[in-house]
């Protein structure tokens, strides 16, 4: 819990950071890692869609994981996985709810803004994907 509420504090911090002391763009040229203030007024990819859907949805993915978190928990990494999407959703949620958008920061390849709890929804993805496969949770769910 200490580990998850410091997690939503950097990723507030580096976003007021960002906000306040990066220039709005992107590189002039390709880089691999550059630092530019990009304000993703959708989901990923800046695709469009209505902030209240996106708070619902938000809302509705993060009670998911919980329960499902809770329903394994004798499987860490179920409950590691679910945890660094949670938190990120919820970093990414109080910027649209507090700004209409989410504040991305780290422009990668020159083209993709992400920001910290973007990182932690992909790292949590992964573990979960890897967890699934490792202990099959959904295969054969109907037999029994």
């Amino acid at each position: 819990m200490v580990l998850s509420t410091t997690v939503v504090i950097a990723d507030i911090f580096f976003k007021r950071l960002a906000l306040t002391h990066l220039s709005e763009g992107a590189p002039d040229s390709f880089s691999l890692l550059s630092f530019f203030l990009h304000k993703n007024m959708g989901i990923i990819f800046n695709i469009p869609i209505p902030i209240s859907l996106v708070v619902i949805a938000s809302f509705a993915v993060i009670g998911i994981l919980i329960w499902w978190s809770i329903k394994n928990k004798s499987i860490t990494e179920i409950t590691v996985g679910s945890t660094l999407i949670v938190v990120g959703a919820i970093g990414n949620l109080i910027d649209r709810i507090q700004y209409g958008f989410t504040i991305d920061y780290i422009i990668l390849f020159g083209r993709s803004a992400i920001n910290l709890a973007d990182i932690l929804i992909f790292i949590g993805i992964g573990l979960l994907f890897f967890t699934q496969k490792k202990h099959r949770l959904f295969d054969n769910q109907t037999k029994n």
